[in-house]
């Protein structure tokens, strides 16, 4: 995987969310908290910069799908990244990579169909993990949760989390961090200061 940390992707990233009139402030939200879980986890993944990169373009570009519908924009945000032409210059594995993320933050993930390794089908289950949690948290768009603290205790993983309104998003995160637990093999709990 090529550096993903230059300008030049960091550059393309934002022109492509800016062309589909992105919701700013959630996609910042939901990268400034994939990086938090993932930087907090990371005796757990073992995943590197080149990873944490990806994940945060991918939390970037999660929602430019809502541009064509927001029935299954998680399909058209896949496709938008695939097919667009002013995004050509992404490195071609790492814009697959990409794709399968900006998909897989909603719904179903489905990667046994894809032409990836296994290694890249483990790598790519961790950052799909960590992106559902992190959109999840934000499901209000309020954009002010913070994670203080990750404790892992034997089996769980807690997320001590701010200002998520737990209480409303219950539902939402319990059902996305399903995903955490199959990847992760830790029962993902939630608990709001």
């Amino acid at each position: 995987m090529m550096n993903l940390n230059n300008c030049k992707y960091n550059n393309l990233v934002t022109s492509l969310c800016d062309k589909y009139y992105y919701d700013q402030s959630h996609a910042k939200t939901v990268a400034r908290l994939s990086i938090s879980i993932f930087n907090k986890l990371k005796d757990l993944h073992m995943l590197g910069e080149k990873e944490s990169a990806l994940l945060r373009h991918a939390a970037l570009l999660h929602d430019i799908g809502y541009y064509v519908s927001i029935q299954k924009h998680h399909k058209h945000a896949e496709f938008l990244v695939l097919f667009n032409i002013d995004f050509d210059l992404y490195p071609e594995k790492e814009r697959l990579f990409l794709s399968i993320l900006v998909r897989s933050h909603r719904k179903t993930v489905k990667l046994q169909n894809k032409p990836l390794t296994n290694s890249e089908k483990d790598t790519l289950s961790k950052l799909i993990a960590i992106l559902r949690i992190a959109d999840s948290l934000d499901y209000l768009h309020y954009g002010n949760v913070t994670i203080p603290d990750i404790i892992i205790d034997k089996e769980n993983c807690i997320f001590k989390i701010d200002n998520a309104g737990i209480s409303i998003v219950r539902e939402k995160v319990d059902k996305k961090a399903e995903y955490f637990k199959e990847v992760y093999d830790l029962n993902p709990i939630f608990s709001e200061e």
